[in-house]
């Protein structure tokens, strides 16, 4: 009886020790303590993509791209209005814009970006320096919104309401963040599988980066200054630092989205395949959040006011606030 119970003793203490290492083999801060609880759900349109969250009135816009409109959620994940933008329409991200306090939304292939203060549409910007605008992100250094245009392998600088600059990037960008750090905006590139620096006061290109293959969101961590890449093919995430990959965190299935936690202080990443969320802090996985066996979190963002995740299901149209 003893012998058995020392067996299962050194089991767990195996179990626990292997579950705190992390894929570059060095030992994570793995914590128990570091938990998250599901503070609400709530039903949103089709295939629901990469939300925003607007500090000025504390609503959550939603993109649903086979719906063809924006979901607007209080943030206790109450619908408190619908924005139509038509038949044809798919709505790919969001982004809140501090200079007019307005949402951005852009029309992935229907060439369009919608402009949205607090429930209602009150401008589509259309131009021909856009083709399809699909990921989103304020720069701050030159007060614009900067947008990738999938098709045209180039990102789009729009101050106001009018595009002004196109810059050259890789193929088939998807995503762009800002970094503070460097003053540098990263346009991840799915299909050249790398990783274009711009400098966000020049918007003109610095480099490339390689990254993993099929590289999907990317987000700034201000603890450490680093960013990080989710590689959906490659079923990693690339920590980037100083325009190099410093390391490299391998999960387990196709990560898609990516945010940077302010309360705790930690990255989450969303794996649709693997019906998880990571909670990743510097090269270390602290912890993995096993959802329903059929749940697909995608998009995700984080409310500062409320200190909570915001995250998309793109398989039952849903919405989680997770705190």
């Amino acid at each position: 009886m003893v012998g058995t119970l020392s067996l299962m003793v050194g089991i767990l203490v195996l179990a626990i020790l292997m579950n705190g290492v992390a894929a570059n083999g060095r030992s994570s801060s793995f914590s128990p303590a570091i938990s998250a609880s599901s503070s609400g759900r709530c039903p949103v349109g089709d295939l629901p993509s990469q939300p925003a969250y607007d500090p000025s009135n504390h609503y959550l816009y939603v993109p649903n791209q086979v719906s063809h409109n924006v979901s607007i959620l209080t943030a206790n994940c109450i619908e408190i209005a619908n924005v139509t933008l038509g038949k044809g329409n798919d709505p790919i991200a969001a982004v809140f814009n501090p200079s007019n306090n307005d949402v951005y939304v852009s029309g992935g292939n229907h060439h369009k970006i919608y402009v949205i203060h607090n429930t209602a549409l009150v401008h589509t910007i259309s131009s021909s320096l856009i083709d399809s605008p699909w990921g989103m992100v304020y720069d701050p250094a030159v007060q614009s919104v900067i947008v990738t245009d999938y098709a045209d392998a180039s990102v789009t600088a729009i101050y106001g309401m009018v595009p002004f600059d196109v810059t050259p990037v890789g193929y088939d960008p998807v995503a762009v963040a800002y970094d503070p750090y460097e003053n540098q905006l990263l346009v991840t590139n799915s299909f050249s599988n790398n990783v274009t620096i711009i400098g966000a006061s020049s918007l003109d290109v610095i480099g490339s980066i390689p990254v993993g293959a099929d590289p999907q969101q990317v987000a700034f961590d201000p603890q450490d200054s680093m960013d990080y890449v989710a590689n959906a093919n490659s079923n990693n995430v690339s920590v980037i630092f100083l325009d190099t990959v410093v390391s490299t965190i391998s999960l387990s299935v196709g990560p898609d989205g990516v945010a940077f936690d302010q309360k705790n202080l930690d990255m989450y990443v969303t794996s649709p395949l693997g019906h998880e969320m990571i909670v990743i802090r510097g090269p270390n996985i602290l912890r993995s959040i096993f959802l329903a066996p059929t749940w697909q979190p995608t998009g995700i963002t984080f409310d500062s006011q409320d200190n909570q995740m915001i995250v998309t299901d793109d398989a039952f149209n849903l919405v989680d606030v997770i705190s």
